[in-house]
């Protein structure tokens, strides 16, 4: 098994996007048998991700490329400015579209003209356009209000 793993790491084209491996039988097994195995490969991987992510937030600081808060982060995002918003899972804000296009934030969600969740459309529109997004844990942005985006220019 270990045989055929250096073999896949030296002609595979994906060896970058590969967190860990793990070997053993696994012909029969389900998959919350495999979970166990797999899940400190993944945690670890996304504590990775976080922390590059936190360093690319630090770089763009710098580089005077972040907005942090969430009308201004709705505005670049949609123009396709948006590179990586830093989000924390636990932020949800409810807000109408301004006629201007802007965002105006709401107290509560609910009607017809209210999304309920502008940091998931955000999310969408960074997709959309090709940037990336990184889910932090909650309190992870404390200087940030609890986004932050940065900007490819």
């Amino acid at each position: 098994m270990v045989r055929q793993i250096s073999f896949f790491q030296e002609v595979s084209q994906y060896t970058p996007q590969v967190a860990g491996t793990i070997t053993g039988n696994f012909d029969k097994v389900t998959v919350s048998e495999l979970v166990p195995q797999v899940l400190p490969i993944v945690r670890a991987e996304r504590q990775k991700q976080r922390a590059e992510a936190l360093d690319a937030l630090d770089t763009a600081m710098n580089e005077g490329k972040v907005v942090s808060t969430i009308e201004e982060v709705w505005r670049l995002a949609n123009e396709g400015r948006g590179q990586l918003p830093l989000v924390e899972k636990g932020y949800h804000v409810p807000a109408v579209v301004a006629e201007n296009g802007g965002l105006k934030v709401v107290d509560e969600p609910g009607g017809t003209d209210v999304m309920d969740d502008a940091v998931d459309e955000i999310i969408e529109a960074v997709l959309a356009k090709g940037g990336e997004v990184m889910l932090m844990e909650d309190g992870a942005l404390p200087d940030h209000r609890s986004i932050a985006l940065t900007l490819r220019y």
